[in-house]
């Protein structure tokens, strides 16, 4: 994803279904706002995985980020993205809900639409949609 180094005005960009396993060379692309990500089409072995760079430039402006299908297991590196209000992360590989959910609902302050669906955390944390809400409430 290195060919974005010149779209520092892009607001939205759309690169689902392609065989993306990285979120990075976005590091110029300071006035995104909606990136959708979803359904790559990644090697067995592999997971999705983040640049902090990228997420760091982009964390001022990003409001909707649409991650389903990438074979996501740590989403702990999302904590970055400061204004974000939408955040799709359905069908992934997510399992822990102490050591990779929590910690980006105590920190995303503008989250308004949180989807979990299809992860194992859902099924493996004891009333989820309960410590959901606790832990965005408590920022309140």
């Amino acid at each position: 994803m290195d060919c974005f180094s010149e779209c520092t005005k892009l607001r939205k960009l759309y690169l689902e279904n392609n065989r993306i396993n990285r979120l990075e060379g976005l590091q110029n692309c300071t006035s995104l706002e909606e990136l959708y990500l979803g359904h790559q089409n990644i090697t067995v072995a592999a997971e999705f995985t983040f640049d902090e760079y990228s997420l760091a430039a982009i964390s001022g402006s990003l409001m909707m980020l649409d991650l389903p299908e990438v074979k996501l297991v740590n989403c702990k590196p999302l904590y970055f993205l400061e204004n974000i209000t939408k955040l799709n992360l359905e069908n992934n590989i997510i399992e822990d809900f102490d050591d990779q959910v929590s910690p980006i609902l105590m920190t995303l302050q503008h989250l308004n639409t949180l989807n979990l669906k299809g992860n194992p955390v859902v099924r493996l944390t004891p009333k989820y949609r309960d410590q959901v809400v606790v832990l965005t409430r408590a920022q309140f």
